[in-house]
């Protein structure tokens, strides 16, 4: 056996004196009273009473132990599972080795980690607030520090970590309690409230985190991975809530008002050691910069970053990928179920979504998200190094365009409502494969302009204020827009482009009248072109506008002096054709001039 010393306070960390304590045998639904003693082995009647310091002292044999803790004028209090060793205890309570919650607590602190780490064992930090210098450090073993509720270890030091944990595997910090630095306003670089160093298989779990320059900081070494960031609270931190490494995975976490600058974020990925990442029902409000931030500014890879069920509110932005390295690369980042409320930083954009990069590549990615209230842009994929990027977003109400792409390869949905501006805006971006609706939006539905060039586009457009679909560059060209474009207050359809294929676009006549007499009518943006009646017979000598590989069918519309083509010249046809009422000709362009008989049919 040995002498045992317990303190108790009330839960402002004040002593609590002559109050009354049972030590019951855990596990007896406190039925069995601890055999005790003194220190002179004399047996001792239960309850004990607390001295002037809040302290009783026994002796009792190994074993773990409830206490229940009574005073009049007190609210009952409970202690369960308290563990007593002869040995090397497993709990090591700091006020065993000094810490008083009064004056500075570092080196008691450090005493009992140096203890646990020489024999294996948990920390304990009971409630109180305990004031340290900033030096706490763990150097080895996979020990625990807990803070209990209604603790507080405060770290002064504005450029030293609140507690330092270097070559560790296993180390736990998890508890109830709060690990505050000396505020955001003065924190540092290396003022983190948890600094890993060359550290793996670490969690850290439960507590609150605030007034650091960093919230939890791995460090870049490929050392440091396989950590865990569970059900935080991290606040008020000057640069960034976590620093995520390679495998670091950070569930059901909480940001809030985190940095002062767009530089500053929740979660900031931004190293070579980063791959397989896991961000999981996280939330993050009034981040000053964006939620979740991977910026890649080296030559430097990072893949399989996974973002799922995660919620930003009020931040400067949402969710930013950037590179700007010739060789850097962000690959297989899957962002899903994500909601985005409200992004609000009005000088760059507050964008919801941001893809950009000066050089480099963002590539195989799938991004879901619910997008609303942006102050700039929903959804930005705003830079021509963007590939194989699969969207699936909801986006209205935006400052500006509801989404912008100006990359080629994008495939799947985009729904935008009610937005400030264009509804989905696109410029000289090509081979897209997308479902679009637009409804509500104060400018055009759908608008493509610059080289726009072989986009397939399914859309619904409705209720703009605008255009429904506007195509308003003639450099924009074969793009097959089908669907809904109808009961929008500008046009339904204004197709700008050439060689552009709307037949299948509800909204869009899908004919074209010739004018009469014209021996070379154009096709330009025709897909159907009916031959109206002549004044005098007329031989059509040639199509104008047309591009190679071009379809187009000719309807005649009149017996009187129908229009006439021969199998000569620029046509290729098993037979010369007349534009009677009701005969076809379908027409393919083998170069922009010359065309092939498909078919026809007669009158």
């Amino acid at each position: 056996m040995i002498t045992h010393r317990e303190i108790f306070q009330d839960g402002a960390g004040n002593v609590v004196a002559d109050a009354l304590v049972y030590v019951y045998v855990r596990g007896t639904s406190q039925a069995t009273e601890a055999q005790l003693y003194t220190t002179a082995d004399v047996a001792q009647t239960q309850p004990l009473t607390t001295d002037s310091a809040g302290a009783v002292e026994f002796r009792t044999a190994d074993g773990i132990y409830d206490y229940v803790v009574s005073k009049t004028g007190h609210d009952t209090q409970t202690y369960t599972d308290i563990q007593i060793y002869s040995g090397p205890p497993y709990w090591y309570d700091i006020r065993d080795y000094g810490a008083l919650g009064s004056g500075d607590d570092t080196s008691a602190i450090q005493d009992a980690i140096d203890a646990a780490e020489a024999a294996g064992g948990e920390v304990v930090v009971p409630a109180g607030t305990y004031s340290t210098d900033g030096s706490l450090s763990c150097d080895s073993g996979p020990i625990t520090i807990r803070l209990r509720q209604g603790s507080e270890l405060t770290s002064s030091s504005t450029s030293a970590p609140g507690i330092s944990v270097s070559g560790a595997d296993g180390f736990v910090l998890c508890g109830e309690g709060k690990l505050t630095g000396p505020g955001k306003g003065t924190a540092a670089s290396g003022c983190y409230g948890v600094a890993l160093t060359s550290s793996s298989n670490c969690r850290v779990e439960g507590v609150e985190i605030s007034g650091f320059y960093h919230g939890i900081r791995p460090d870049d070494s490929a050392g440091s991975e396989d950590n865990n960031f569970l059900n935080l609270y991290i606040h008020d931190c000057a640069f960034a809530g976590v620093y995520p490494k390679n495998k670091d995975k950070v569930i059901g976490c909480r940001f809030k008002d985190i940095g002062t600058a767009l530089t500053h974020h929740g979660c900031y990925i931004n190293t070579a050691v980063a791959d397989g990442i896991q961000l999981i029902g996280n939330s993050y409000d009034a981040i000053a910069g964006a939620g979740v931030h991977v910026h890649l500014e080296s030559a430097v890879q990072v893949d399989g970053a996974t973002c799922v069920g995660e919620t930003m509110t009020g931040c400067g932005w949402g969710y930013v990928l950037s590179v700007d390295n010739a060789s850097a690369k962000i690959r297989n980042a899957n962002i899903v179920g994500a909601t985005i409320l409200d992004s609000v930083d009005a000088v760059a954009g507050g964008h919801g979504v941001h893809l950009v990069g000066t050089s480099g590549s963002i590539e195989s990615c799938h991004i879901q998200a619910s997008v609303d209230g942006c102050a700039g842009l929903g959804f930005n994929g705003d830079t021509s190094n963007l590939e194989n990027i699969d969207v699936d977003v909801m986006v209205g109400n935006s400052g500006g365009y509801n989404a912008k792409l100006t990359a080629d390869g994008f495939t799947g949905r985009i729904v935008s409502y009610d937005g400030a501006d264009v509804g989905v805006y696109m410029n000289a971006s090509s081979g897209n494969s997308l479902n679009i609706k637009t409804n509500g939006n104060a400018s055009a539905g759908l608008y493509m302009t610059g080289a726009c060039e072989d986009n397939f586009i399914e859309v619904y457009a409705t209720d703009n204020t605008g255009k429904g679909v506007e195509i308003a560059s003639a450099s924009s060209t074969r793009n097959r827009v089908v669907g809904v474009s109808q009961g929008n207050n500008g046009a339904d359809v204004d197709d700008g482009g050439t060689g552009n294929d709307l037949s299948g676009l509800s909204g869009a006549s899908g004919i074209t009248d010739s004018t009469a007499d014209d021996a070379t009518p154009s096709v330009l943006n025709v897909r159907v072109l009916s031959l109206v009646a002549n004044s005098g017979a007329t031989a059509i000598t040639a199509l104008d506008d047309g591009y190679e590989e071009q379809i187009v069918t000719l309807v005649g519309a009149s017996d009187a002096n129908s229009s006439t083509i021969a199998d000569s010249g620029n046509f290729q046809l098993t037979a010369a054709w007349t534009a009677a009422d009701g005969a076809t000709l379908t027409l393919l362009a083998e170069t922009a001039s010359t065309w092939i008989e498909l078919g026809r049919t007669a009158t």
